[in-house]
């Protein structure tokens, strides 16, 4: 009997490759999916989930709350958190909700399909790129994804590529002048992207925009980045 499953994110693409990802495992069966709280509480009721996997970030919502609200109608209800965010305060956060795992969207999908079968199994299960000591030793709440700043989401490097994005420098110029490579910088750029909730880097520039954030970021007028956008 295979272990039923519903995927809960905002981002129909991701739902749509985690749906491929698992099919080679025949022991997991994806019945539903969602895109907001009020659909998955819908889905969720009408198809009986071993496992709810949901993110960390779910639109305009906090995904720690969403996991107490979905507890809250279903106290035994068995959530994996998928997530880009790999951070410790974050794990913590979603067990102190009542999660029983926390895996990260870079860990492989064989990785993903364990995590499943171990928290269906009502056993808890911590990604391999996160320490648990480093997830024990966290107090208070995490950072609130859905903060009125979006960018208080965004780690410190995080912050200096995006800034340096808006530039209009390439990854390559970003990397020189952060001193790491450009396959580096194209992961920093996926993880704000997902953060910031956009498709693409135009999607940044906008939200900078809103934010009043563009004219701090000109380049110099003899910049690579200037001449590429005048």
């Amino acid at each position: 009997m295979a272990y039923r499953v519903v995927i809960v994110d905002d981002h129909a693409v991701f739902r749509d490759c985690l749906k491929v990802l698992l099919d080679p495992h025949p022991d997991i069966e994806v019945v539903g999916e969602a895109s907001h709280l009020d659909q998955a509480l819908e889905v969720v009721s009408g198809t009986s989930p071993d496992v709810i996997v949901l993110d960390v970030k779910l639109g305009g919502l906090d995904g720690i709350a969403v996991t107490r609200e979905i507890l809250r109608r279903d106290p035994a209800a068995r959530i994996l958190m998928l997530t880009m965010v790999d951070e410790p305060a974050f794990a913590a956060g979603a067990f102190a909700a009542g999660a029983l795992g926390y895996a990260t969207k870079s860990d492989s999908s064989d990785e993903v399909a364990h995590a499943i079968r171990t928290v269906a199994q009502r056993r808890r299960y911590l990604s391999r790129v996160l320490s648990p000591a480093a997830v024990a030793s966290q107090r208070g709440p995490p950072p609130e994804p859905s903060s009125a700043d979006p960018l208080a989401a965004l780690t410190p490097r995080e912050r200096e590529v995006f800034d340096l994005t808006l530039t209009g420098a390439t990854s390559g110029e970003i990397g020189q002048q952060l001193s790491i490579s450009a396959r580096t910088v194209e992961t920093h750029r996926g993880r704000i992207l997902h953060k910031l909730h956009a498709r693409t880097t135009l999607d940044l520039v906008r939200l900078a925009a809103r934010l009043g954030l563009l004219e701090s970021q000109k380049p110099a007028a003899n910049s690579p980045a200037r001449s590429r956008m005048s």
